[in-house]
């Protein structure tokens, strides 16, 4: 039998006892609720004798004297009806809920549901202590998603199914129906279901979707918990659908959830596990394959430039900062620039800022054509960030990834004083800032010399935050222990 319809069978039982009590209080319709009680009996009767096991032999039995009491009350007037009889009936569901929790279930069916392959890295954690757990049956189905608008006012569908770790076994979501797998526990990473206008999973796959087809539907976010300026900015991740639609979310401190529960936002379904992204990082050791660039590369420092979405649309001088960075790489003989933007840059560029489109495509092409840089659009960030002796960036989730490594950062947006002003859920600020006047050229030229004033600083914040444990592991664990405990309710 299924866990989750074996959990079905247990809260149908529960409610005929509910039903049994209005014999007494209800009695002008007592024959109606006989009726039901019967019809339900025989009907869960029916299912757990398709299970042909002993427990389910001595279960049908005991629900077959229960229909026997049933057809003698009916033969009564309903003012001979007493609490014994009742009691009676009582006694005989209450040995079926015992034998069916003892009865043996099939293996927990997780599903993994990601869209985009750069974000699975929130997830691989979790999936690997899942695959290992012998009670389990995990499954990853990558679902389809669109672009909104592709510079061409269309949307086009995407697929990212071919571009997962060749080690994750891949489901094709054509062959996954929803309702007749009926996962007992669902992974989403993507919150928003028909609210974003860059990227729109698949209907089908929405999180109010899942969430009719499985028991526990766990919301893992793709990002990092950073710095905000107010406990409204945490809070906005409490309306979006998935936050809204799950039973259970991944929260990354006690900070976080605190704020949520402050704000009166759901926080008693957050499971403060860290982040699954921090995992990837500390357990990953793949680069990029840069052996074409050997002759460049000899004895030079590999400077990882990340861009992030929201570092594009709120900085006005987003263009002329890429064009210093460009220019600090051109002439220098001892860099070597790999430039990551966003994955969905591009498509935000040509939904959000058409207008725009033309000068971040000549920017592309420029780096394109450097000899000391390339452009890292792979899925996985993990390589680009074990590759890179530094970091360039404005703030996203990138960076407090990178951060763990303990290599130098140099942030494009922010001061060390805004420490002071924001919630820090992580503090990046024993980073270096170029608003702080470190410019691009003084950090390259740092790092090439082997130069790290903060990196004391920055040690003993990780070992504090001990970002080494795993919490791909805690999050499995408390999962499995929801699902096990409310089974028992």
């Amino acid at each position: 039998m299924r866990f989750y319809r074996k959990k079905e069978l247990i809260s149908y039982l529960k409610e005929m006892k509910c039903k049994q009590q209005n014999l007494l209080l209800l009695q002008k319709n007592y024959q109606e609720i006989l009726f039901d009680l019967q019809e339900c009996a025989i009907i869960i009767g029916e299912e757990i004798e398709r299970e042909d096991t002993i427990d389910s032999k001595i279960i049908v039995k005991i629900l077959e004297d229960y229909c026997e009491i049933i057809y003698q009350i009916s033969l009564l007037n309903a003012q001979a009806i007493t609490q014994k009889y009742v009691d009676n009936l009582d006694d005989k569901l209450s040995q079926v809920i015992f034998k069916v929790h003892e009865m043996h279930t099939d293996k927990i069916k997780i599903a993994f549901f990601p869209y985009k392959a750069s974000m699975w890295d929130c997830m691989d954690s979790v999936w690997k202590c899942a695959v290992k757990d012998d009670q389990c049956e995990v499954e990853v189905i990558p679902i389809p998603f669109f672009e909104l608008n592709n510079g061409k006012n269309e949307a086009v569908e995407c697929y990212e199914g071919n571009s997962f770790p060749e080690y994750v076994e891949i489901r094709n979501y054509n062959t996954y129906n929803l309702s007749q797998e009926h996962p007992d526990i669902a992974y989403i990473h993507n919150p928003y279901d028909q609210y974003n206008r860059v990227t729109m999973v698949h209907p089908y796959f929405f999180s109010k979707e899942i969430k009719k087809n499985c028991t526990e539907l766990v919301y893992i976010p793709y990002y990092i918990a950073g710095i905000y300026s107010n406990e409204q900015k945490i809070c906005e991740m409490a309306e979006l659908p998935g936050f809204y639609n799950s039973s259970c979310v991944v929260v990354q401190t006690e900070v976080y959830k605190d704020v949520l529960e402050k704000n009166g936002k759901q926080s008693n379904k957050c499971i403060v596990a860290g982040s699954p992204k921090f995992d990837a990082v500390l357990t990953n050791k793949e680069k990029l394959n840069l052996d074409e660039y050997d002759n460049i590369l000899r004895n030079k420092k590999i400077f990882l430039l990340n861009t992030s979405i929201s570092g594009f649309l709120k900085n006005a001088e987003w263009f002329a900062t890429m064009n210093e960075i460009v220019e600090s790489f051109c002439g220098n003989t001892e860099g070597f620039l790999v430039w990551r933007p966003h994955p969905l840059l591009e498509a935000t560029v040509n939904a959000l800022r058409i207008d725009e489109r033309e000068q971040y495509i000549k920017m592309k092409m420029k780096i394109q054509n450097m000899q000391n840089a390339i452009i890292d659009s792979s899925a996985n960030p993990l390589k680009a960030i074990n590759t890179a002796d530094a970091l360039i960036s404005d703030y996203s989730s990138l960076v407090p990834q990178y951060y763990v490594t303990e290599k130098p950062i140099l942030c494009l947006n922010g001061k060390r004083e805004y420490r002071e002003k924001y919630i820090c859920i992580f503090d990046h600020y024993d980073s270096y800032f170029y608003k702080d006047g470190l410019s691009i050229k003084d950090f390259v030229e740092m790092v090439q010399k082997g130069e790290d004033p903060t990196i004391e600083v920055r040690r003993a914040y990780i070992k504090k935050m001990q970002f080494e444990n795993n919490a791909g592991k805690r999050v499995h664990e408390l999962v499995m222990h929801k699902l096990r405990s409310e089974e028992h309710t």
